[in-house]
């Protein structure tokens, strides 16, 4: 938990502006958080809020699988 928290910091501080939403991205991970409406994960643009309000909902995975 505090690794995931700790990585999505990581990239919440490279957040860049990319198709109008900021996308959450580090070298060689990107911040997931689950988007209950349609059951499947997505690029968090709030990837603090989510690893503290939603932690089994997050999950960070290499780029490579993107």
């Amino acid at each position: 938990m505090g690794q995931t928290i700790n990585k999505c910091r990581d990239a919440q501080q490279r957040a860049s502006l990319h198709l109008f939403y900021a996308v959450a991205y580090t070298k060689t991970q990107l911040c997931l958080c689950r988007n209950t409406k349609f059951n499947n994960f997505r690029i968090s643009q709030h990837p603090i809020w989510c690893a503290y309000n939603k932690p089994n909902d997050m999950k960070v995975i290499p780029h490579l699988y993107i």
